[in-house]
């Protein structure tokens, strides 16, 4: 996930790992990364690990835990706000939960202590309620003073579905829904919602880039569906899909370089890299806005 600061750098962050786990092979000690890009030329920001979630290093299933999807938002044009998936074990049978964490910077490399948004257990929110369960942040922004958070819960029927929580600050939520079940997506049934960006088109419409992935049709899209930013309740139907086919590109960001006004998709690709496309941003001639 990305921003552009101020001062014209791109934030790009991303999920590294300390290597593989004893008892399944998977990623082991997941934290955030930070590449920092200007002019085209990114680098890793030499103090990475910039975000790390391991609250028992030493317990019996601490290697299962980390962090997982971290959705970034400005804040004053300066304040980096980033919210992530914080995964805990729960016992020693290999069984973790995860909660939604948010944490804030300065400059995007000195991050607060993280404090919790939408907890696991909490029965009053969409898409959590047991110990357990697990939910992960994919979009947030800020919109006259509120805060949106998009995220996706596995503990729903399909799991993997999208939902979104609204608050008047950004680590209180107030209300949460569901807002597009995963096989109501332009891939049906067996479909997963993984990834998503937001970005402003207008100063009434938003757009909202949101990666599904067909596992078993071997398919991944990226919808662009627009809202109103006072109300995210409502998503339209794709204006845009994009199509990847076999393993290719997955865990997609889209954002908006402003300075040469042309849009970046950075994508991670199998062999654990990073990769851009670029494309020009047009503007409607109805409207006058980016597209």
């Amino acid at each position: 996930t990305t921003v552009t600061t101020s001062g014209g750098d791109i934030l790009l962050y991303y999920v590294g790992a300390a290597g593989d786990r004893v008892s399944d092979g998977g990623p082991r000690g997941r934290s955030v990364g930070l590449i920092v890009g200007r002019d085209d030329v990114y680098k890793k920001h030499p103090g990475n690990p910039v975000l790390s979630w391991f609250p028992n290093p030493e317990g019996c299933n601490g290697e299962e835990e980390g962090i997982w999807r971290p959705a970034v938002a400005l804040h004053g044009g300066s304040e980096v706000v980033v919210y992530f998936g914080a995964i805990t074990q729960t016992n020693c049978r290999g069984s973790v939960q995860s909660d939604v964490r948010v944490a804030t910077s300065p400059d995007g490399r000195n991050f607060s202590e993280s404090v919790p948004v939408i907890e696991a257990t909490d029965k009053s929110a969409w898409g959590t309620g047991k110990k357990g369960a697990e939910v992960f942040p994919v979009a947030a922004y800020e919109h006259r003073g509120n805060w949106t958070l998009f995220y996706v819960s596995r503990e729903v029927e399909p799991p993997w579905s999208l939902g979104v929580a609204r608050g008047a600050s950004r680590d209180e939520m107030t209300s949460t829904q569901a807002l597009l079940m995963a096989d109501e997506s332009s891939l049906g049934a067996g479909s997963r919602i993984s990834t998503a960006s937001v970005w402003p088109l207008d100063s009434a419409t938003y757009a909202l880039f949101l990666q599904v992935r067909n596992e078993k049709s071997q398919v991944t899209r990226l919808e662009v569906r627009t809202f109103d930013p006072s109300d995210p309740s409502q998503l339209s139907e794709p204006a845009t899909v994009y199509e990847w086919r076999g393993e290719g590109a997955f865990a997609s960001v889209v954002m908006l370089d402003r300075k040469s006004d042309t849009w970046n998709l950075y994508y991670a690709t199998d062999g654990n890299g990073i990769r851009k496309m670029a494309a020009p941003a047009c503007r409607s001639a109805a409207s006058g806005r980016r597209e």
